[in-house]
């Protein structure tokens, strides 16, 4: 069905934008994302978005040399008032293959 037959709302509702050292095709670099919708709610988001595996895996080992300090972070009240927790399709559902089955940070559900 076109856009000029029954349905004649936008076909977007939100405005986004992506700044960093980076274009759209280098997932090996951070962004900070800052969206807005038609309602006004406004979505701050920072970090790799779907980073290649060498890039993945460098993040999965900085965070496992001290997983602690991640966990305290996303315990912190503060921290989760502002940011809120990770939902459930955030979340991975197993431990990665080559890391520890027991981790200390609260990134498996």
């Amino acid at each position: 069905m076109s856009r000029d037959t029954l349905n004649n709302s936008p076909g977007r509702t939100h405005f986004g934008a992506a700044i960093g050292l980076r274009n759209m095709s280098d997932k090996t670099r951070p962004v900070h994302y800052f969206q807005i919708d038609h309602s006004g709610k406004v979505l701050v988001a920072s970090g790799i978005y779907c980073p290649p595996l060498p890039v993945l895996k460098t993040i999965r080992d900085a965070i496992m040399v001290n997983p602690d300090a991640l966990t305290r972070a996303m315990k912190n009240p503060a921290f989760k008032n502002t940011f809120g927790d990770l939902s459930a399709e955030e979340r991975m559902s197993r431990v990665p293959k080559g890391y520890d089955k027991n981790p200390r940070c609260l990134l498996v559900s």
